[in-house]
């Protein structure tokens, strides 16, 4: 009769330790693979078309910022979210005041 090289409480300590590592390793693999063959990871960005949603001319965004219009009031017009009217302007530095606030937050 052979006798194991490990108990199973042994055996259950190893993979414990090493199971959890695995999926991370592979995974950090894969995205390193993916970027050296040029892909772009995570959501794609608003203004190219992604699934049908609209086309956002921000020198529009601005222009109606620069007029005092809410980040809410932009958004409804351009058909898009106020956040995503409020990440571009914060993204390219352009966020003048409107009239109701003149700290220049929402």
């Amino acid at each position: 009769m052979k006798v194991a090289p490990y108990t199973p409480e042994e055996l259950q300590r190893i993979l414990a330790f090493k199971m959890p590592h695995v999926p991370v390793e592979r995974t950090k693999a894969g995205l390193a693979r993916a970027r050296a063959q040029g892909k772009r990871l995570g959501h794609p960005r608003l203004e190219v078309g992604w699934k049908g949603h609209p086309r956002v001319d921000f020198a529009r965004v601005h222009a109606l910022r620069a007029q005092g219009m809410s980040y809410r009031v932009i958004a409804k017009q351009l058909g898009v979210s106020h956040q995503t009217v409020k990440n571009r302007l914060r993204n390219e530095g352009g966020n003048p005041p409107n009239e109701k606030n003149e700290s220049g937050g929402t």
